[in-house]
């Protein structure tokens, strides 16, 4: 009596190992795909957040006679302080100020306070005026929050501001997002998630395009 083996129904070993081989190339060729396709839903997730920052910050100023939210000291989430607690509107609003892919911190993005506290003599913990943005050369540059470097910040810090150093996540050693792009809130309420930091069409000053300085 003759057994029958697996090639006995049409396929032989060399065509079963072509059929894995193909297999194995088409998956080789999907997994990037699917892995760009991955982290493109993590950054618009995260430009999502910024956008709905954007409409608490802009009820917070129409509040409060066209005074932004003050960013003041390292604030804990609920404790009424710093300008996350300031804007939200109730208690699980922290679920919008995290980064999807954060690995390090319960929160991710930072007020752009550096013109305000530059600009105070002493230089003080601040915050905008409309009246002060309404002269703004380009609004559509001038940054207003930004995802922060990870290497920054204590972990529960919900109040993260750039009043004396530069803490935006260009080519930080772990960044959240693939190709180190940083998602930004502008004071037109566009978002970006930008590469690189560039001088010709981002800002953090009302009168001059120019860097953190």
């Amino acid at each position: 009596m003759k057994i029958k083996t697996p090639f006995d129904n049409g396929f032989t070993l060399v065509e079963l190992l072509v059929v894995i081989a193909i297999i194995a190339i088409l998956a080789g060729m999907l997994l990037p795909a699917l892995k760009g396709a991955k982290n493109k839903a993590h950054e618009s997730a995260c430009l999502s957040s910024l956008r709905q920052i954007n409409l608490q910050i802009t009820s917070y100023e129409m509040d409060n006679a066209g005074t932004y939210p003050v960013a003041g000291m390292v604030s804990s989430w609920g404790d009424g302080t710093g300008w996350m607690n300031l804007i939200s509107t109730n208690a699980s609003d922290y679920k919008i100020y995290r980064c999807p892919v954060e690995k390090k911190r319960d929160f991710s993005y930072s007020l752009n306070c550096r013109e305000p506290f530059a600009r105070t003599d002493p230089p003080a913990h601040s915050s905008w005026r409309r009246v002060e943005l309404d002269r703004a050369k380009n609004p559509s540059a001038l940054i207003l929050v930004e995802e922060s470097s990870n290497t920054w910040f204590a972990t529960n810090d919900c109040d993260q501001d750039n009043y004396t150093q530069n803490v935006n996540s260009f080519m930080t050693p772990e960044p959240n997002h693939e190709g180190e792009r940083v998602p930004m809130l502008y004071l037109d309420g566009h978002c970006e998630a930008e590469r690189s930091f560039d001088v010709n069409r981002m800002t953090y000053f009302t009168d001059v395009m120019k860097p953190w300085e």
